[in-house]
């Protein structure tokens, strides 16, 4: 993560400084630090406002006392912007530009190693075990100028750092059993390369560990820089390419994960993209079947004719656009229980829609088990393969 700028809250300019969402974020773990002056460890709610406006309406000017809640929605607003903050101050009791410029000007001295420690250390002990997400986030191309420093360079040209970034290299942690997350870093870049990549992911996992944090994976799509990316990790086994050495404990395992929803997302687009539209699958007795993406028309076009409907399936979904490609929801109108079982039970189905809708239960089984978001989820929704299984092992900690 780059230093933060010196500057204070108000002369960040949010629309045109590639840094100032980590900053921002920044500044918000600082505040909900259990340890500042002042701070409550009550959670929020518009009942508890209310009745904080009530009580420092009738507190002298110089008693005035907020609450880590109060700072946090002050500067959410204030960035928002300072004419509405300013407008908003008028008509309820919030902190003064000169309590919000303070909390930055000390939030900007942390370390990034600081930071981190700081989010670890409040963590329970099976929540520091984590994983990174990352992905690369489009923006337009532009020089800024703005207090003294110029905005929109790429850090990764090294050769010539005149390059303009078109991209935002963006690396997230996501925390194990809680909703924590923190944004680790936001880097500039013109045209992101492996070598890059991997440089930047193996030097955060680095970080995080040496802050009290267990990375066990590194999550993110499936393009070509990432999967070159991948394949410079030294792996565990050759029968096991997605299990690698940690790069900073070689031994505790590291995997590679592919985002499930970039799969289905993959999975659907080569089936209609295939020359015969047709797909070649094995089930159980490991004998050849064939999944007609025509069957899927079929389907739809009887449908369309009929009263009742049993499938997911809309006209987006049997031939979606080129932005509809990118629409989870399509892809899952055709991946579902219900469209598998309008195969097999419509009054028009034909023979072979068995093995297409063989083919659409493999995959909505996979998706069920990668798309498991709670231990309680397998009995709320009554389904088997919605389980989080978790083993305890004595020397290598938590193993999933």
């Amino acid at each position: 993560m780059k230093p933060m700028l010196d500057q204070s809250v108000s002369d960040i300019h949010f629309q045109n400084a590639v840094t100032t969402w980590s900053q921002f974020d920044e500044l918000i773990r600082f505040v909900r630090d259990p340890s500042m002056d002042g701070v409550e460890a009550a959670e929020s709610t518009k009942i508890d406002f209310i009745q904080r406006q009530v009580q420092l309406l009738n507190t002298p000017k110089n008693q005035k006392v907020y609450n880590k809640n109060d700072l946090c929605q002050a500067f959410s607003w204030y960035t928002v912007s300072t004419s509405l903050y300013n407008r908003l101050r008028s008509c309820i009791q919030l902190p003064a530009k000169s309590i919000l410029q303070k909390i930055t000007r000390t939030a900007k001295n942390m370390k990034d190693d600081s930071l981190f420690h700081l989010f670890f250390d409040k963590q329970p002990e099976r929540s520091k075990n984590c994983i990174i997400i990352v992905e690369e986030v489009y923006v337009k191309a532009s020089l800024t100028y703005f207090s003294g420093t110029l905005f929109g360079y790429a850090a990764d040209q090294e050769k010539n750092g005149t390059k303009l970034a078109s991209t935002l290299l963006c690396i997230m942690v996501k925390c194990f059993f809680t909703y924590e997350t923190m944004l680790v870093s936001m880097t500039p870049c013109h045209a992101l390369t492996a070598d890059f990549l991997f440089h930047e992911v193996t030097s955060v996992v680095k970080k995080l560990e040496l802050c009290g944090g267990r990375v066990h994976a590194f999550i993110c799509d499936n393009n070509r820089v990432n999967q070159k990316c991948f394949s410079m990790f030294t792996l565990k086994a050759e029968n096991t390419p997605w299990e690698v050495d940690q790069p900073a404990d070689s031994a505790r395992s590291f995997f590679l994960i592919y985002d499930p929803v970039h799969l289905i997302k993959n999975i659907r687009n080569n089936w209609m993209t295939e020359k015969l539209q047709t797909l070649k699958f094995f089930y159980g007795d490991l004998q050849e079947r064939f999944a007609r993406w025509s069957h899927l028309k079929e389907l739809f076009d009887h449908e369309a004719k009929t009263i009742t409907k049993l499938s997911k399936l809309t006209s987006s979904s049997v031939s979606p656009s080129n932005l509809e490609h990118k629409k989870v929801a399509l892809a899952l109108n055709v991946f579902s229980d219900q469209t598998a079982l309008a195969l097999q039970n419509s009054e028009a189905k034909k023979d072979t829609w068995e093995m297409t809708a063989m083919f659409i239960l493999k995959v909505v089984k996979l998706w069920k088990v990668l798309n498991c978001k709670s231990m309680n989820e397998r009995a709320r929704l009554k389904d088997d393969y919605r389980v989080a299984k978790i083993t305890m092992k004595k020397t290598k900690g938590w193993v999933f």
